[in-house]
């Protein structure tokens, strides 16, 4: 009887614990639904940059950094579009696959890792676009329109650098590091026993 009950015990922690992951997966994978839908907004916008017609007479300096700036912010945002889109094909299925729950704990792990690396291409993909908004005011008007957008799109850029870093303060605080619901060892097993 004592055994059963132990069995009982054991079996409702782990399903507690995968419950527990099964959110997090969920989290995860909506998080990279929402950076995609975002950077597919933005790499549109991005790509009309890069095919619009300038001037031959106009500064080739400038163009170079417009050409640049927008080609990187096309780039970057496809990259978080395809490495999202991969995550939420083929991460729950890695999930699944294994017979036991450490399928579950190294999908989690590898989309940890990946959350990080699309959020950086995701705000490079943004900068990049803010640049190139900036460079397309040089290119289509004069000095004082260009000057004041310019300055206009340069605070917004330094507010919204303020907002995310204010945002990673509140939410993931200064370790950078987040809280996973990966239990280690057995917590049923007594430290003294032996």
């Amino acid at each position: 009887m004592l055994q059963a009950g132990k069995g009982n015990v054991l079996t409702g922690f782990h399903l507690q614990s995968l419950e527990l992951r099964q959110y997090e997966l969920n989290y995860f994978m909506m998080v990279f639904d929402k950076l995609a839908q975002v950077a597919g907004l933005l790499a549109g916008f991005s790509s009309t940059l890069v095919t619009m017609d300038i001037a031959r007479s106009t500064n080739p300096l400038i163009v170079l950094l417009f050409l640049t700036a927008s080609s990187g912010a096309f780039g970057f945002n496809l990259l978080v579009i395809l490495i999202s889109t991969l995550t939420c094909l083929w991460g729950p299925g890695k999930a699944l696959l294994g017979d036991d729950t450490e399928h579950v704990h190294a999908t989690i792990a590898i989309m940890e890792r990946l959350q990080s690396t699309v959020v950086r291409f995701f705000i490079l993909g943004l900068f990049s676009y803010f640049a190139a908004s900036m460079m397309i005011t040089w290119l289509l008007f004069d000095f004082i329109a260009a000057l004041t957008v310019s300055i206009f799109l340069g605070l917004t850029c330094s507010a919204v650098l303020r907002q995310i870093a204010l945002l990673r303060k509140i939410f993931v605080g200064q370790s950078g590091k987040i809280v996973t619901g990966y239990i280690r060892g057995n917590p049923t097993q007594s430290q003294h026993a032996g």
